[in-house]
């Protein structure tokens, strides 16, 4: 199921650019279907689940920067909220893709500056909203002293948690 939310996650991404129907199907199949995805389908579901939120996120971001509203910008905070509630991996990539596509856009001219941050400001109130229980348990971990066992004594540090590895879709 993760594989199929993911192509057609991104089908409906690049359908946003692509002006054939059948450059959409391709572009959904190829980020879909690739190698990275599939094997975190097999072993890893909140990760391939998590990757969903990279295409939605960059629809949502699209469609805000061409239309800015309050609306469109709850619709990007809910999927990012979401993201988070799935994978925090993932969450932190969305992010940075969300980042990336909105940057350039607020930098680019100083019309409807308001607009922008009014949607804006929509997007990170919906965010926080919907990824509040996630964050809540984040910060009470952190409160009671974090982890219950040391990362180093389960081999994560050497398997998981190097930089590359982190953010490796």
């Amino acid at each position: 199921l993760p594989i199929c939310l993911a192509c057609y996650a991104m089908y409906r991404a690049a359908r946003l650019w692509l002006p054939s129907r059948a450059g959409a199907i391709a572009a959904g199949a190829f980020f879909g279907l690739s190698a990275m995805l599939t094997y975190q389908a097999w072993y890893h579901l909140n990760i391939s689940y998590g990757e969903v939120f990279l295409p939605l996120t960059l629809e949502a971001a699209v469609r805000l920067r061409r239309g800015p509203t309050i609306g469109r910008g709850v619709i990007l905070g809910v999927v990012l909220g979401a993201s988070a509630l799935v994978n925090q991996e993932s969450a932190v990539m969305a992010l940075i893709l969300a980042a990336l596509a909105l940057v350039p856009w607020l930098l680019s001219s100083r019309a409807l500056a308001l607009t922008r941050l009014a949607a804006l400001a929509a997007a990170g109130v919906a965010a926080a909203v919907v990824a509040g229980p996630q964050l809540a348990a984040m910060i009470e971990q952190a409160r009671a002293g974090g982890n219950a066992a040391m990362a180093a004594s389960l081999g994560y540090t050497s398997w998981v948690a190097n930089l590359t590895s982190l953010f490796a879709p």
